[in-house]
């Protein structure tokens, strides 16, 4: 195998396993519990219900019998984003902001 092939290869293996865990890290904070996402996820202490298992798996044992409970949330994901540069920007003697313009 050529070093040409070789770096081809691992900048394919390398490329093919951060997708697959950037893609799982989306859908980490997606498919929780509304109620904690409205609460920015501080249920650590508190798990609500079923969705401890995520949160504090110690949660589950405070649930009483057979437990069933489905969640329904919708999503809107943006890929579009506007910057807009301050007056009298100035950090460190940067004086514009290369996403600003």
């Amino acid at each position: 195998m050529s070093a040409r092939q070789l770096r081809l290869l691992s900048g394919l293996t390398l490329g093919v396993t951060c997708w697959g865990a950037a893609h799982g890290a989306l859908t980490d904070n997606l498919g929780t519990s509304p109620k904690a996402m409205s609460m920015g996820n501080a249920v650590t202490a508190d798990p609500p219900g079923v969705d401890s298992i995520h949160f504090n798996p110690a949660g589950l044992s405070r649930l009483e019998g057979n437990v069933k409970q489905d969640n329904f949330f919708g999503a809107s994901v943006r890929i579009k984003a506007n910057f807009h540069q301050p007056e009298n920007f100035d950090i460190g003697g940067w004086k514009e902001d290369p996403l600003a313009g």
